[in-house]
């Protein structure tokens, strides 16, 4: 019978939205066709079904049952299969007369099962009282891909459906080889070792099937070895028998059966009564406690292949959208842990004899390789090439992730192999692949890593190695091949180049256009120049990890430098039952109750609860821990005990409430005001920090000075500073009317705080955060009024803006620190109403304390003396001195020796740690890429998972994105939100202290912030902040400069005019910011984004008269992964000030707070 859309990818697959996808599968056949069976099946298992009509449904499912209930003899059985002897024709009547029972029609060309053996499953049920399921199991995976009948069940049907027929099967162990469990859906190796939480296994004699546990019958005794208590004699006879005994105890304390095995390692003695294992951190601890991040210890890494590699590509193509990108050169250089450490072995087996490789077009002789490949399809070869490999290998590209290997999974992909990905859009992370010989081979992108151009890996680790040159990449084309020619400075792609940039290639050209360029020998010197300055910096790398990490190779172990400083960290600093690793979910989500004259209100969320509607399946897993059915039926037992205390049960579902609200306008408009007094959700106290103007424009006047000042290592000082919460927090749901108006009114000290805040009417800088807005349109804003910030989504412009509203409309839920909240109390907000609070019993003030250390001392060893200190021996006494008194940070003299690698890896671990701790595990983008019609269908009925698109990447193979369903995301084992908003509070702390010094001093005026900087005019001889060269102190972003104009055109965009001190007659220098844009020096110089027309568009937009620029971007690279292609298009952007954080008023260019009071005009409370 044949199968379409499960059996065969049968539909075209072109990024197909989940409600367009089949919510139902066919499971059809007709007569047998044959093919190579994919699970190791022996013949003889299977009841082979030889027909040759359409009714191999019927004549399996009628075969299997005659197996099943029957006594037959093998000889017996097997005529009556093969229509021998005296039982000839006699199954194919039996099928007959079952299709004729269920009225099954005859003569259709296919039958599906999904339709039919449900209704042979229940005329068998009607006949025997019940006890018939049936399983229909597909050529891939391990999961039946249909099943049908009651939860009780003792007599299983199983079927083997492949290539349009459907076979019957003894036993499912004979599928797979190994035992199978049908409830788990499972292979297992013994039944002692089968999951304890499994319904179909005994755990007195550890038998597995329909028919266990064993049922209590007129039997008792104990087990004296064990103090199991048995109500079953046949169950007591096989547990003294087999070994069992002594594989698992029963506590006589807390009746809890636990395993000896898993109680007796990794430093465990045994069973504890209030410890259960955990799923979560995969140890042993009391459920009421939660977890802790665990320390991390090194395991013993094998020998891999380390290798660079990088692609030169042709865009000579013209593609429907734009220039196509073919690789005519790839240079690999091969290294491994063994000849790093011990110097280069020529004998070695992991790199081999051959340690720099090309794969091009053309041959060349002046750049030496120890292989070249010529060949016409370079990439084909090259992936051939490292995928056949009898070791593993991590492979790395600079900019990979969004360049090389794109290109490279496109050819992995055509070559049969179905790699695993982590990605972000069209951005890689990851990318890794088994082959043939069971090794893996990781792709990575170095970037992410060392997060910074090639060019500059050169001086940022003082590599020995030969700067990365010019390139022409437009004559990258194969007419140039064999000739002399000259470049022109298009060519070379200049006009795209940065301005600083421009200028050397400029001069550079100026001295080489008169010489003669070979493509053949260009392409192979400047390639091969590219992976020997990444694999220097690779070996630089990992070398300065390996000194400070206790061993922790960083190129195996770690994707990304935030998670190589977590593995750090927890491998040196994390202590045991400190740093909780997540706050489980508040499970008071799912349900509220009410009461009104002996009712109650149930309002169940339906994973939680597990909704029959959403999750049919018994079975299915909920984010609870348990399945559907145990949740169902522990939910029963609460609601009987309600009903027996006289009250009556309403429930009302998530799902039900959903399609009434977007029903029914006025519930929407309820729901939308209603003031959230729910559970506190952790990531909505996370903010980041304060960025925008004050001042769209300020001009230097005589006598006054603008100043851009920047604190020094912000977080890292924060770090090292701030008291952090530990533990586990006490969960306070209160709901009470309040009235703080002072921080000593708030007697949780270090907690989180969810509550009703009101601002006050008036205040030079607004202390606490709000975010407005969702997704990409979501604003972090300082309001004094969160109605004005709602009503004016995009901000104003607005000479007379004055707050109209009450106080009640002015204020917010916030979530917020208790730091933070007692700023903002000392500043005359006021709590109103209190919900809920995370409150923290024990704090830790040196948390980070010997991390920073180390990785400052690291980073002012490697610096050396500054040169104004240098040689005085005094000073040199006096620095290290004040670095031991003011942050623990011993200096050794002798150290003191300028190592730029050194200096460059200690910057990137300093600021990449804490924020790992809150990294984002929800609404992002996954992708499971398969050649499995089964894993499709899986994932499909996924109840976790929401399927956005399906692309066909060949005719076998098939890219899937989805993402994870909120309720279902599961936290990282390194997960503590607490840590990264504790930290970001601390900062905006920091900073706000720094603004309120600055608008508190006469002559001073705040221009604009960002996370940890501030550009302010003060008087010349009254600077309000001090200079310093430590954490936390502020330094001087253009010291050698005086700054003559700033000019704001919104967030994350400013410009600053300059004249350098030196020479006060020479033309002025200009600064321009412009989040996302490129400020290349075409955008700059030919298309007119400079600091006057950028001062031009800020005055228009005051003026009501703005008409944006538009700017093109010509050669915009475009990687495509479900495409495995990259081109090059014209991008075009347009710039326009947005001020969305504050009303504009016009004459004085003052970006006025949100819930403004002008006391010119007269307010009308609303």
């Amino acid at each position: 019978m044949a199968c379409y859309g499960v059996s065969h990818l049968m539909l075209p697959l072109h990024a197909i939205d989940k409600k367009n996808l089949q919510t139902t599968r066919i499971i059809q056949g007709s007569g047998k066709a044959s093919t190579t069976i994919q699970h190791k099946i022996k013949q003889h298992n299977l009841i082979k079904i030889i027909n040759s009509d359409n009714y191999c449904l019927f004549r399996s499912l009628a075969a299997t049952y005659i197996f099943s209930t029957s006594s037959w003899p093998k000889w017996k059985f097997y005529n009556y299969i093969h229509s021998r002897y005296g039982m000839a024709n006699l199954l194919e009547n039996d099928a007959k007369e079952l299709m004729n029972k269920i009225g099954a029609p005859s003569g259709l060309p296919t039958y599906d099962a999904m339709e039919w053996a449900p209704k042979v499953v229940d005329y068998w049920n009607s006949l025997n009282k019940g006890g018939f399921k049936i399983f229909i199991f597909g050529e891939l995976g391990i999961k039946p891909i249909f099943k049908y009948g009651p939860k009780n069940y003792n007599t299983p049907i199983l079927l083997y459906f492949i290539n349009n027929h459907f076979d019957g099967v003894r036993k499912a162990s004979d599928l797979f080889g190994k035992p199978y469990c049908l409830a788990c859906e499972k292979v297992y190796h013994r039944q002692n070792d089968h999951a304890t939480s499994c319904t179909s296994k005994c755990q007195n004699c550890s038998r597995i099937g329909p028919n266990y546990p064993c049922q209590p019958s007129d039997f008792f005794n104990q087990c004296s070895g064990c103090d199991k208590k048995f109500n079953n004699e046949d169950c007591y006879k096989y547990h003294s028998t087999s070994n069992f005994c002594s594989n698992s105890k029963k506590c006589e304390k807390c009746g809890v059966i636990w395993s000896v095995k898993d109680n007796n390692r990794n430093g465990r003695t045994g069973h504890v009564c209030s410890e259960r294992y955990c799923n979560t951190c995969f140890s042993y601890h009391d459920p009421k406690r939660g977890c802790y991040i665990k320390p991390l210890t090194l395991k013993k890494s094998k020998p891999y292949r380390i290798i660079a590699f990088d692609f030169e590509t042709m865009q000579h193509k013209q593609g429907e959208k734009g220039k196509l990108h073919e690789v005519n050169f790839i240079s690999v250089k091969i290294n491994c842990p063994c000849c790093i450490d011990k110097g280069l072995n020529n004998d070695c087996k992991v790199c081999e004899e051959d340690r720099t490789i090309t794969f091009s077009h053309q041959s060349f002789t002046n750049t030496q390789v120890d292989q070249q490949n010529i060949t016409n399809d370079p990439l084909t070869d090259f992936v051939a090439w490292i995928t056949n490999s009898s070791i593993d290998t991590v492979a790395f590209s600079h900019f990979g992730g969004r360049f090389d290997m794109i290109l490279v999974f496109k050819a992995l992909y055509l070559q049969g192999l179905t790699p695993e990905m982590i990605k972000n859009g069209n951005k890689m992370y990851e990318m890794k692949v088994k082959n043939a010989k069971k090794c893996w081979i990781i792709f990575h992108d170095t970037y992410n890593l060392m997060p910074m151009p090639l060019a500059s890996l050169v001086p940022a680790f003082g590599l020995q190695v030969e700067d990365k040159p010019f390139f022409p990449h437009l004559a990258n084309n194969p007419k140039n091949y064999r000739k002399e020619i000259f470049p022109t400075k298009e060519e070379y792609l200049c006009n795209g180049m940065m301005p600083e940039k421009r200028v050397q290639f400029d001069k550079w050209y100026e001295q080489h256009k008169n010489e003669s360029f070979n493509l053949n020998e260009s392409l192979a010197s400047y390639c091969t120049n590219d992976v020997e300055i990444l694999m220097a910096a690779l070996v630089a790398f990992r070398k300065e990890f390996l000194e400070v990490s206790n061993g922790l190779d960083v190129l195996r172990e770690s994707m990304t430098i935030a998670s190589a400083c977590m593995k750090h960290f927890r491998m040196t600093t994390s202590n045991n039952n400190m740093l909780e690793l997540y706050l489980k979910k508040d499970t008071t989500t799912w349900t509220t109750k009410a009461y009104w004259h002996s009712v109650s209100l149930n309002v169940n969320g339906c994973c939680w609860h597990g909704c029959i509607k959403c999750y049919p399946d018994d079975n299915t897993k909920l984010p609870t821990g348990l399945t559907a059915g145990q949740q169902r039926e522990k939910d029963k037992q609460r609601l009987n005990f309600i009903k027996n205390l006289g009250v009556n049960v309403e429930v009302y579902w998530e799902c039900e409430i959903r399609k009434m609200v977007s029903k029914d306008f006025e519930m929407r408009r309820m729901f939308k005001n209603y003031l959230d007094d729910g559970p506190i959700n952790i990531r909505s106290a996370f903010y980041g920090g304060r960025t925008g103007p004050l001042k769209l424009f300020h001009s230097a006047q005589q006598g006054e000075k603008i100043s851009y000042y920047d604190v020094t290592s912000l977080y890292p000082f924060i770090n090292v500073s701030t008291r952090y919460p530990v533990g586990h927090p006490e969960v306070h749901v209160i709901n009470k009317d309040v009235n703080w108006t002072k921080p000593e009114d708030n007697i949780y000290n270090l907690s989180l705080l969810k509550l009703f805040i009101i601002p006050p009417r008036k205040i030079d800088i607004p202390v606490l955060p709000m975010k407005i807005g969702e997704d990409e349109d979501e604003r972090l804003l300082f309001p004094l009024c969160s109605t004005c910030a709602r009503e004016h989504p995009h901000g104003d412009v607005n000479e007379n803006y004055c707050c109209p509203h009450s106080d009640q409309k002015r204020g917010w839920v916030s979530t917020c620190t208790s730091i933070e909240l007692n700023e903002a109390l000392k500043e005359g907000y006021v709590v109103t109403k209190l919900f809920r609070v995370l409150e923290f019993k024990n704090y830790d003030d040196k948390l980070f304390s010997p991390y920073i250390s180390e990785f400052m001392t690291q980073k002012i060893h490697s610096s050396g003396f500054d040169n104004s200190i240098k040689g005085d021996k005094l000073k040199e006494d006096k620095f290290m001195e004040e670095c031991l008194e003011m942050f623990g940070i011993k200096i050794e003299r002798e150290k003191m020796v300028a190592n730029k690698g050194k200096r460059t890896q200690a910057k990137l671990c300093l600021n990449n740690l804490w924020g790992r701790f809150s990294l984002r595990n929800f609404g992002l983008s996954q992708c499971k890429i398969t050649d499995d019609p089964n894993e499709l269908a899986k994932m499909c009925d996924d109840p976790s998972i929401t399927i956005n698109s399906i692309d066909e990447l060949t005719e076998e193979v098939i890219l899937i994105n989805y993402i994870k369903k909120k309720d279902w995301v599961e936290e990282h084992d390194s997960s503590n939100v607490i840590i990264s908003l504790w930290t970001t509070s601390a900062a905006r702390i920091h900073l706000l202290h720094a603004m309120q010094k600055v608008v508190r001093t006469p002559g001073c005026q705040l221009l604009y912030t960002d996370t940890d900087s501030l550009i302010f005019s003060h008087p010349d001889n009254n600077c309000p902040l001090q200079l310093g060269p430590y954490l936390g102190q502020f330094t001087d972003e253009y010291p050698d400069f005086n700054i003559l104009e700033y000019c704001s055109g919104g967030a994350k965009q400013y410009g600053l005019k300059l004249q350098k001190k030196t020479t006060p007659n020479n033309e002025p220098d200009y600064v321009l910011k412009v989040r996302g844009m490129t400020l290349n020096w075409d955008v700059i110089n030919n298309q007119g984004l400079c600091y006057e027309n950028f001062k031009k568009q800020v005055f228009d937009f005051i003026n009501c008269d703005n008409i944006p620029l538009l700017i093109s971007y010509p050669n915009f690279l475009r990687p495509s992964i479900k495409d495995g292609s990259i081109i090059t298009q014209s991008r075009t952007k347009i710039y326009k000030p947005y001020v969305g954080k504050g009303i504009v008023r016009p004459s004085d260019f003052i970006v006025l707070n949100f819930g403004h009071i002008n006391d010119k005009h007269p307010r009308i409370l609303l």
